[in-house]
């Protein structure tokens, strides 16, 4: 049996994990950034969730690959979302 595909997850949020882990299923391995050590904070200062979010996977990946950590970091994944209120210019 092949073994499951890691992913490691730009979030120390474990409510995020089970999130994910639900809308994956089971075919993948998640791993979190607690589990990884001391990661430096990610930086999130792009104008959008979806450039937020590759920002994160791209940090943590590039962290993991100094470190020499993780079978293939570039295997990452990042969420960023939040509240938009039309009214309030967004």
């Amino acid at each position: 049996m092949k073994p499951f595909p890691t992913l490691y997850v730009a979030s120390a949020n474990a409510h995020k994990l089970e999130e994910i882990h639900t809308i994956l299923g089971k075919e993948f391995s998640l791993v979190s950034m607690q589990t990884l050590g001391k990661v430096p904070e990610l930086i999130e200062n792009e104008d959008t969730f979806e450039g937020n979010a590759l920002a994160k996977a791209t940090q943590l990946a590039a962290w993991m690959l100094r470190e020499g950590l993780g079978e293939d970091p570039w295997m990452t994944l990042a969420d960023d979302s939040g509240l938009e209120v039309d009214g309030l210019d967004g």
